[in-house]
């Protein structure tokens, strides 16, 4: 598309010119009233007139809309309208069809009498609009024929211009007259002589209709294409004015009227447009009744697309190019229409080839075109027949050239060597590969066929049977096959070594006779041996490990250093391991023998059971008895006789010694051993065998009765003790009444026996007590002594009736005093004592007695009171009686444990809800009844344990929620009825508060802009004192900063935020000093994409410069710039006016700026971003260079360079400069024709696009720079 020219004049002559832009899909040109307003198109240049409502809509050929508002204004002189092309003026008369269509009339101007051959309303150019236009017109133009000037205009030509469409006749004409008449009357209609403007029947003597006519009756057209304006076929001709005309096309007819100018049109659309196929449309003319049948030109209707289909080389039909494939290049073939154009695009790179005539197609990008690899691309197949019919299928190209397989030999056995024992367990070998290629692995005798995991990674298992023995190097094969066919291989040696080493014991231990006693022992412990050189030697005996190495000669040695074993007498495994340098090893296992010991003992102890050879026992003679290792030889020495003992079998030895060998008396008589065993090993055990054949020193020393020998009451109240001497080590026996006892024996031989109240005989009587002593030695002796016993003293008793019912004094019942109860003689003086509190009572006639105690007598506290009763009779016996009472006029160990609640004295929210509710502890008097805990006004019973210590459980909806100080208060019942109370309080604190978010990030408008979040964003608010906040940002948590006043803040880093249009989500978790959490949710919106930059549709200019431009309509804000001389840029006043029938946003410049202008258009978003266009404007200069400034023109975002309006634009740029450009990219788009230059030093051509429906050549400038340079520019690199 091209840019199209017009110019407005207005009633005083005043002139306005603009351009239709070629890209804009809409124009807007302002009317007023009377002007006249002339576009440079032809008439096959327009596809549609309509009315909308006072605005003129003119839709081209090429589907562009052209408004003009306010065209038809409802007061002041009429607008009038005129197209203008190759010299040629025409103005265009519109008839309402009543539908909204208008029907366009093409005549000559009726006010031609007011221009010159050179007034500016006439183009002589033209604007290739509608793409196929007719080859030649039968218009006539006062440029192309001598019809200037005064005097040379007759009827005939005036006939001429009519059938000719109505093009202007320019210049002073002379009037007509009668005889330009009469000559119109001879032939087809004059002009009527009146003016020379052109008649359609004149009055000047013609007297016959005129002759039917049809326009171009012989030529052919083809008609066709997919444009987005409906196809349309005009027939038109002329005749007699109201001839009825039916023209026939195919199987479709129109029928008309010839209008009153003489001429008539045809046309075929929309219901009544043919289908395709050839045809020679038929005319026919009804004059006066009579038919006329002409032949009308030939059309030749094809409209429908091309069928175009890919049957080889694509993922449709399931096709892919593997290496193999690849290496002969890529080939795409099809079917389609024969003689159809067919264009395929790979890659950026296209191929072009014509359907056959058999309807297929092939195009092939030969070896090296397309890049190798493993990847699928986009395959666009275009295809265009001879009458401009596209059509568009897209397909996918599947590639996969490449495969790889490892075979991973170093980890095989954990080090790349595979010995006996990992031999034996079946050897993993792995690799990797393409995932899901398959890998056929050899190794040994085995093949395995694996599958490449996911991850791409393979693993084969070899059985022991497989896998090669011995000392070799082994070779390993695998082979992949990817799904796409390609296959590698790859090979690897693993090392074998399955022979384990030989290994024996030379000395040192059982296997070779060998064995350590004293002596040697002393010495350490040496093993030797031979084995395979260089082999590692552990040898362990009793858990310790010597090791080395065997020597190049095949020997080993270890020593364990004297001390190392234990030395005794023992046998022990000894285990030897053998492994050489590749893990192959072999263990034997040996016996180490140890004696250094022998040993000989004498059991002087269990001589005649007992150690001690009494008087009886010597007469029969004396065996001695001991152990030694069996087979030794034990010579025995006791008293006077020296004797070898018998040795058994377990080494039990005896000796018997006659009885004149043995000492008499008391004496102890040394017994002497000496054993000698099989090693060579000597041992001498002495002892001693106690000699004890008489008693010594036995009688009695103590006496019985207190002074005067008679056991009274009083004495027999208490124990008797009888005292006495003995041989020391003796033992005694005293018997008195029906009690024996064993006296107790001193050291020095001083015994002493005591017999208990009960067992001292009652009433009066003698009583003999016996006394019979065994010495150590089984020596006996027997003494006696008479006692004698007086013991009658009456009664005396305490009442065993509880005392206050429960034998428990609480604080009531010590209040009113405590009474004692109990029986004795009658007239008996009875001392009741309690507590250390003394009452004498005396016994009634019945034998009772009673003792009152006092409140006060009874001392308040938790004790045992112990009862003391006494009474003496005449004879001087003593009667007592004793009992206690308990005491507890208190609770004890009360306590509340307020500092440990849940843990810190605090009761946070989740401690409250939680499913074990809140525990209030503490303690009371073991055994108490009733602890009732109230907090803040809610009492619960708690639970009491063995120990005293209670629990009181509080569920969530007993405890308020909030902060504060709640009173807590515990009153216990002890076991004996006292109670007690103790308060305390305990901190509540369930929430945290404050917890806000004061500020969001996003600035005044609550959007982070690209400029915004390049600094990060700022969060922060405030808190509880004390608390932790963590933000979570877009899914990320970022930990805030709070300080002693609660204010928190964060900053969210450029890097933790995504680019783009979004909501980012924002979760504030609060946790407070005591635990409480607390959140809040909120959001960010994100919007750091920058708008489309404003595309220019058109440019209104008068005499003095740009009066405004228009753009498309969009939501962004639009503001217009200029380019200043010194490369400064100011902002351009300009009122905006919205024009929605046409989608265009008009700017009028409050003042022109000056023709070949730069500007600088922005367009910003809500949220900020922005992006630019540079315009170069028509200067009608030979040129418009262009000198960026990026410095300046960096801080509009400059993304697109409009050449379009500008004549011979000539732009050098470079990778500085475009990077500076544009804070938003490292791209730019440039815009403009044929005549405009682009100078891009080191640039590189990177294929080609489309974007918006226009074609763009692609360049890199540097590493980062993309260039998109409309394809009719020309680009110098």
């Amino acid at each position: 598309m091209k840019t199209i020219d017009f110019v407005v004049r207005d009633n005083a002559g005043g002139l306005q010119r603009g351009v239709v832009a070629s890209e804009a899909k809409s124009h807007v040109i302002q009317a007023g009233s009377g002007q006249e307003i002339s576009l440079n198109l032809r008439q096959t240049d327009l596809a549609g007139q309509q009315r909308a409502g006072n605005d003129l809509v003119l839709t081209l050929a090429d589907g562009r809309v052209i408004m003009i508002e306010n065209y038809f204004n409802v007061s002041g002189p009429a607008n009038r309208l005129f197209i203008s092309s190759d010299g040629y003026l025409n103005e265009v008369s519109l008839v309402d069809t009543g539908s909204g269509e208008l029907y366009a009339q093409y005549g000559p101007t009726e006010e031609w009498g007011k221009w010159s051959p050179s007034d500016d309303l006439i183009y002589l150019g033209r604007t290739e609009v509608a793409g196929n236009a007719a080859a030649a017109d039968d218009e006539v133009s006062m440029f192309a024929a001598p019809l200037l000037g005064g005097g040379l205009l007759g009827g005939g030509v005036g006939a001429a211009a009519a059938a000719a469409g109505g093009a202007a006749v320019l210049g002073g004409l002379g009037g007509g007259n009668s005889d330009g008449g009469n000559t119109a009357g001879e032939g087809t209609g004059g002009t009527g002589g009146t003016g020379g403007t052109g008649g359609t029947g004149g009055t000047g003597g013609g007297t016959g209709p005129a002759t039917p006519y049809v326009d171009d009756a012989d030529s052919s057209s083809d008609i066709g294409g997919d444009d987005s304006a409906p196809h349309q076929v005009v027939i038109t001709g002329g005749g007699e004015p109201g001839s009825a005309v039916i023209v026939t096309l195919g199987d479709q007819q129109v029928e008309t009227i010839i209008d009153q100018d003489g001429v008539f049109e045809a046309v075929f659309e929309d219901e009544n447009f043919p289908p395709d196929g050839t045809y020679e449309a038929e005319v026919i003319v009804t004059t006066e009744g009579e038919d006329t049948v002409l032949d009308g030109p030939e059309y030749v209707i094809d409209t429908t697309p091309p069928q175009i289909e890919v049957t080889s080389g694509t993922q449709s039909v399931d096709d892919y190019f593997n290496a193999e494939g690849f290496d002969d290049g890529v080939t795409v073939t099809g079917t389609g229409e024969a003689g159809a154009a067919v264009v395929v695009t790979i890659a950026g790179i296209e191929q072009a080839t014509t359907v056959a005539e058999d309807g297929t197609w092939s195009v092939t990008w030969e070896n090296g075109t397309l890049d190798a690899g493993e990847y699928t691309t986009d395959v666009t197949v275009w295809t265009s027949d001879a009458f401009g019919n596209t059509n568009t299928i897209t397909d996918v190209l599947v590639v996969d050239t490449v495969i790889n397989v490892t075979i991973d030999t170093d980890i095989i056995g954990g080090d790349g060597v595979v010995n006996a024992e990992e031999h034996d367990d079946g050897v993993t070998v792995t690799g990797t590969a393409d995932a899901g290629a398959t890998v056929v692995v050899t190794f040994g005798t085995g093949t395995q066929t694996v599958t490449a995991t996911a991850q791409g990674t393979w693993s084969a298992v070899f059985a022991a049977g497989e896998v090669p023995t011995g000392e070799t190097m082994a070779t390993i094969t695998a082979v992949a096959t990817d799904a796409y066919g390609n296959a590698t291989s790859a090979t690897g040696e693993v090392q074998i070594d399955t022979i384990a080493p030989e290994i024996t014991v030379t000395s040192g231990t059982q296997s070779v006779d060998d064995f350590f006693n004293a002596t040697s022992f002393a010495d350490g412990v040496t093993l030797t041996g031979t084995g395979e050189a260089g082999a590692s030697v552990v040898v362990t005996i009793a858990g310790i490990a010597q090791s080395t190495t065997v020597s190049a000669d095949g020997t080993w040695s270890v020593t364990w250093a004297a001390g190392t074993l234990q030395s005794g007498e023992y046998s022990t495994d000894v285990q030897i391991v053998t492994s050489d340098a590749y893990g192959n090893s072999t263990t034997v296992s040996d016996v180490l023998v140890v004696d250094t010991v022998t040993d000989v003992t004498i059991d002087t102890e269990n001589v005649e059971g007992d150690g001690t050879v009494n008087a009886e026992e010597r007469l029969d003679g004396v065996t001695l008895t001991g152990t030694a290792q069996p087979g030794s030889t034990v010579m025995v020495t006791f008293g006077t006789g020296t004797h070898q003992a018998t040795v058994d079998a377990d080494g039990n030895w005896t000796c018997d010694f006659a009885a004149g060998e043995i000492p008499t008396g008391e004496v102890n008589a040394t017994v002497t051993a000496v054993a000698t065993d099989s090693f060579g090993n000597t041992s001498t055990a002495s002892g001693e065998v106690e000699i004890d054949t008489l008693v010594r020193d036995f009688g009695f020393t103590g006496t019985t009765g207190g002074a005067d020998g008679v056991i009274n009451i009083e004495e027999a109240m208490q124990d008797l003790v009888m005292t006495g001497t003995t041989e020391p080590g003796s033992t005694v026996l005293v018997t008195l009444g029906s009690a024996t006892h064993a006296a107790t024996v001193a050291a020095d031989g001083s015994w002493t026996v005591t017999f208990a109240t009960s067992e001292i005989p009652g009433g009066a009587q003698t009583a003999v007590m016996t006394a019979v002593a065994t010495d150590a030695a089984g020596n006996v002796d027997t003494i006696t002594q008479d006692v004698e016993i007086d013991r009658d003293a009456g009664i005396l008793t305490i009442s065993s009736a509880p005392v206050e019912g429960d034998d428990v004094v609480n604080e009531a019942e010590a209040s009113d005093g405590v009474v004692l109860n109990g029986t004795s003689n009658p007239g008996a003086l009875v001392t009741v004592t309690m507590a250390g509190v003394s009452h004498t009572v005396t016994t009634d006639a019945a034998g009772n007695w009673t003792a009152n105690f006092s409140a006060a007598e009874v001392a308040p506290g938790v004790y045992t009171a112990d009862i003391h009763a006494a009474t003496t009779d005449s004879a001087g016996n003593v009667l007592e009686a004793v009992d206690s009472v308990a005491v507890d006029t208190r609770v004890d160990n009360l306590s509340i444990h307020a500092d440990i609640v849940e843990g810190d004295g605090v009761i946070n929210g989740l401690e409250r809800t939680d499913g074990g509710g809140v525990q209030i502890t503490g303690t009371t008097e073991v055994g108490s009844t009733s602890v009732v805990v109230t907090l803040n006004g809610v009492a619960v019973n708690a639970v009491v344990d063995a120990n005293g210590n209670w629990i009181a459980e509080y569920a969530a909806s007993q405890i308020a929620q909030g902060t504060y100080d709640a009173d807590v208060s515990v009153q216990a019942t002890d076991a004996a009825g006292n109670t007690a109370t103790v308060t305390d309080s305990i901190r509540v604190d369930t929430e945290v508060v404050p917890l806000n978010m004061t500020e969001t990030g996003g600035g005044a408008d609550d959007v982070a802009s690209a400029a915004e979040a390049a600094t990060g964003i700022d969060l922060g608010g405030q808190v509880e004192a004390g608390s932790t906040v963590v933000v979570n940002f877009d899914g990320a948590n970022h930990t805030a900063t709070v300080d002693a006043a609660g204010n928190w803040s964060l900053t969210i880093p450029p890097g933790a935020m995504r680019m783009g249009t979004y909501d980012a989500a924002i979760v504030v978790t609060a946790t407070d000093a005591v635990g409480n959490v607390a959140t809040l949710s909120d959001t960010l919106a994100i919007d750091t994409d920058a708008p489309e930059g404003p595309v220019i549709a058109s440019y209104t200019r008068d005499g003095d410069g740009i009066r405004g431009i228009s753009t498309e309509i969009n939501d962004e804000t639009i503001e217009v710039h200029q380019v200043n001389n010194n490369g400064t840029v100011t902002e351009v006043d300009a009122t905006s006016v919205d024009i929605p029938q046409i989608n265009e946003t008009n700017f009028q410049f409050g003042t022109q700026v000056p023709d070949g202008s730069h500007l600088v258009i922005t367009a910003t978003d809500d949220a900020g971003n922005s992006s630019g266009t540079y315009v170069v404007l028509d200067d009608e200069s030979v040129n418009s260079e262009v000198a960026l400034n990026a410095d300046v023109l960096g801080n509009y975002n400059i993304e697109t360079i409009d050449l379009s309006f500008a004549e011979e634009g000539n732009l050098t740029i470079n990778e500085a400069t475009l990077l500076d450009l544009s804070s938003n990219t490292n791209e730019l788009q440039i815009d403009g024709g044929a005549d405009d230059t682009v100078t891009v030093t080191g640039a590189v051509r990177a294929g080609s696009t489309v974007r918006d429906g226009q074609s763009y050549d692609i360049y890199t400038l540097g590493e980062e720079g993309t260039l998109y340079i409309d394809d009719d520019v020309t680009v110098v690199i």
